[in-house]
């Protein structure tokens, strides 16, 4: 399996260093801002340098390397590309709930092609002139290196940069493992690049039969409603009471003054049986079992309220609620985006960040369509659901320095943007029911994310609030709104509906009020109908009376 070249021995290093190095540039310049980069950025002037001094060699030692041997291609070689495509095939395992069977097939079948391009074809083409097996070894290591990178993010908890002193190590020892079993044991090479396949695929966590939560969504119901009062949800992401705000060291009482002088009711108490967006809201309107499906518009109320003959809307920054499901709304923004293309780029960013937007319309845009949507004169009652800022932390599992400082600035922009929805709806249909909510706590405290491996003894109400934590306040008909004694956010929906229809009880859409659906959001400790389970406050209630009662300190929270 080798063969012998006559060249000068300089080019034998300086050929695959520069053939690394042309990758990196092409990488650097097609992958998205962010980790790899930066990481990139750092590697080419590495490389850059190490070609110099391959360069200097060959001009005091021109002699040829007689009897060098090379490598021989082989087709076998191709079995190469699965050690990089490894950890890809588990990131489309773990997100295949939004891929379609196209969407897995274009990722996988795309990246394979482009790998054996990069990894095996043309380093057969350059190996005349240099070492096929470093070539082939300069090329897969640095398209593991990428490839692993969102693994490397997570599990060293990087956020907009890395280490590069990891990141070159694993550059640097994949490049040179490759290189030296490529020459002498391919065969075990082949065995190695399979079972990184294999390996990313059983590391991907099993996921569970969807099973439905006490609470069953009934069937759309045929009679007609008594009122039809268009409908106006209005979710800010990350949106929290006053008394978790000011344990931030952020006063937001002005904004709840202004809401109640508009005539809102606001319920300090509530919270979310779930701490993330699509399993909160999915809930909220209607559905226990496929949250994704019922944010994107196929839900147990939408489907109510377009049989009682209304319009629904779904006006969102992101995409991110269409993915896996596509958008079912009678009226939508945005366009859908391509998942196979958003989580390709998410890879090859190094990192999965809960709020990336690479086909997302810029917040302007976003602006303009809600607002366009908000001000329409209601023809016939119309649903609207809309999702916006202030949004949570970054999420990488390790708080910033300035995190909470970044919050209250969205918060600011948050703050105006609602107060300028209220007014352009009651412009332009003041009857109107307006539900303003919160979908979870801004996740500020501890980790900054999941307390999966957090003791249970610091985990205390803060932690709990910060993560579970709503925000909820409600105007309209005089009688829907006195009326109202929720528990938890997802209560609002029966509330609604058994005002539409007061003939007829949707209490079956009534859930327990226990966050008991995803147990690493506070690693086990939780909420049982607003008592904490678990953890250093356990058997105190979710949110201190004190607040209510004048005290509103940061201490009372303890």
């Amino acid at each position: 399996m080798a063969r012998l070249t006559h060249h000068p021995s300089f080019l034998w290093v300086f050929v695959p260093g520069f053939y690394a190095l042309l990758l990196a540039g092409c990488s650097w310049y097609f992958v998205p801002p962010g980790i790899s980069h930066a990481f990139l950025s750092a590697l080419i002037p590495i490389l850059a340098a190490m070609m110099g001094v391959a360069l200097l060699v060959g001009v005091f030692n021109s002699a040829s390397a007689e009897g060098r041997t090379s490598a021989v291609w082989s087709w076998a070689d191709l079995i190469l590309v699965l050690l990089p495509l490894g950890p890809i095939a588990g990131y489309v395992y773990l997100n295949r709930a939004i891929l379609s069977t196209a969407d897995i097939t274009t990722i996988l079948l795309g990246l394979f092609v482009l790998l054996s391009l990069v990894i095996v074809v043309l380093p057969r083409l350059l190996s005349g002139l240099g070492s096929y097996a470093a070539l082939a070894g300069m090329a897969t290591g640095l398209a593991y290196t990428l490839s692993v990178m969102p693994l490397l993010s997570a599990t060293f908890q990087w956020n907009d940069t890395g280490q590069l002193g990891v990141q070159l190590g694993v550059f640097i020892f994949t490049s040179a493992l490759v290189t030296l079993l490529f020459h002498k044991e391919r065969q075990i090479l082949y065995g190695v690049a399979v079972l990184v396949l294999v390996g990313s695929l059983f590391q991907a966590p099993a996921t569970p039969p969807p099973t439905r939560e006490i609470g069953q969504t009934k069937d759309v119901y045929n009679g007609q409603p008594s009122r039809r009062p268009s409908i106006y949800l209005l979710t800010y992401d990350g949106y929290v009471i006053n008394q978790t705000m000011l344990a931030y060291g952020i006063d937001n009482s002005d904004q709840e003054q202004w809401l109640k002088a508009e005539g809102f009711r606001i319920f300090p108490e509530t919270y979310s049986v779930a701490g993330s967006s699509n399993a909160t809201m999915g809930r909220v309107l209607g559905e226990t079992i496929d949250s994704r499906h019922a944010t994107s518009g196929n839900s147990p109320l939408v489907r109510q309220l377009r049989k009682a003959g209304y319009t629904s809307y779904g006006v969102f920054w992101s995409g991110y609620f269409f993915r896996g499901s596509g958008a079912q709304y009678d009226v939508y923004f945005p366009a859908e985006g391509h998942s196979a293309l958003t989580l390709t780029l998410a890879i090859f960013e190094g990192r999965f960040r809960h709020n990336a937007a690479y086909q997302d319309p810029p917040y302007a845009r976003f602006i303009t369509e809600k607002r366009k949507r908000l001000a329409e004169s209601p023809g016939t009652p119309k649903f609207i659901y809309t999702h916006t800022g202030p949004g949570h932390s970054q999420n990488s599992g390790r708080c910033l320095a300035d995190e909470t400082e970044r919050f209250k600035q969205r918060l600011v922009i948050a703050n105006k943007e609602m107060k300028e929805d209220v007014k352009t709806i009651r412009a332009a249909d003041p009857d109107a029911i307006i539900i303003i909510n919160g979908d979870h706590g801004p996740y500020l405290t501890l980790t900054c994310h999941h307390l999966t491996d957090t003791p249970h003894e610091q985990i205390g109400r803060l932690d709990l609030q910060d993560r579970y934590g709503t925000f909820l306040a409600v105007t309209g008909p005089d009688e829907f709104v006195r009326n109202l004694e929720p528990t938890i956010l997802q209560d609002i929906t029966p509330a609604v509906l058994n005002y539409l229809y007061p003939e007829e009880s949707f209490d079956e859409y009534r859930i327990r009020p226990d966050t008991t659906i995803q147990h690493n959001v506070t690693g086990g400790v939780s909420i049982s109908n607003g008592i904490i389970v678990g953890g250093r406050d356990n058997g105190k209630t979710l949110f201190a009376p004190a607040a209510y009662s004048g005290d509103l300190s940061a201490d009372s929270l303890e």
